[in-house]
């Protein structure tokens, strides 16, 4: 059985390469270049007494191309995923939001001149039904 992180991790990567990101995929970067999404952490931000409660998974995108391209792709993923409010209820937990942790910023040049990675942090917050 599939957990929910993975589902959300999933579903997020569904919406990009839908939408957007048509390359995208879950996992380790290329040395080509290209955008990925991976899963970086998750913690439990409330637990309630029937023991549902309200969680978050850390995703991070990182995208290697040009310098300029790199930051805006990653930047248009981090303003869909903002502004994305619709989401479908589950048995297990419904999806509350996006929020950004970190902005796109910059990780390091391949080379002098070469292509650059650029990475953000979002926050994916999700209900549990217990």
């Amino acid at each position: 059985m599939r957990q929910v992180q993975t589902q959300i991790a999933e579903l997020t990567q569904l919406l990009l390469a839908s939408t957007l990101e048509p390359e995208l995929r879950i996992g380790v970067l290329p040395a080509e270049g290209g955008i990925v999404l991976q899963i970086a952490s998750g913690t439990t931000d409330t637990v309630y007494f029937n023991r549902s409660s309200i969680r978050s998974i850390t995703l991070q995108i990182l995208c290697k191309d040009t310098q300029r391209s790199a930051v805006d792709r990653v930047a248009a993923c981090c303003n869909l995923l903002q502004s994305t409010t619709d989401f479908d209820a589950y048995d297990d937990y419904q999806m509350l939001c996006y929020e950004i942790d970190t902005e796109p910023q910059f990780v390091s040049f391949e080379s002098p001149g070469g292509m650059a990675v650029y990475t953000a942090v979002v926050r994916a917050r999700y209900y549990v039904r217990k």
